[in-house]
């Protein structure tokens, strides 16, 4: 394994300091860019199922540069919890047309501490 350039290992420790998250994907080729607090939509459904669920205003870090986007692990668990049942419903026989159900997030609800 080659060693860290002595820069990129500068930049890491600075975003650190600064408790900001460095974008994966650019790291990897070999750019230091610390990602911006955000909100997010996100598009959901599953095999199977006919309803789509959309979700605005997920807080989200996002890279400026590449666009990646990086979700708290306890505010995706929330998001599924109710998304994985209106995805579920999608998979039964009903008599109305399947929906496509929105989801708005307040940021004041929608942060984690």
């Amino acid at each position: 394994m080659a060693p860290i350039d002595p820069n990129l290992r500068n930049g890491l420790a600075t975003a650190r300091e600064k408790g900001r998250m460095i974008c994966r994907e650019c790291r990897q080729r070999g750019e230091i860019v610390e990602t911006r607090e955000d909100f997010i939509t996100q598009t959901y459904t599953r095999r199977g199922s006919d309803v789509t669920v959309v979700v605005e205003g997920i807080p989200a870090e996002v890279c400026p540069v590449c666009g990646e986007t990086y979700i708290n692990l306890e505010i995706a668990k929330q998001i599924d919890l109710f998304v994985h049942p209106l995805l579920e419903f999608g998979r039964g026989k009903h008599t109305l047309s399947m929906p496509r159900v929105k989801v708005e997030l307040k940021s004041k609800l929608a942060q984690v501490a």
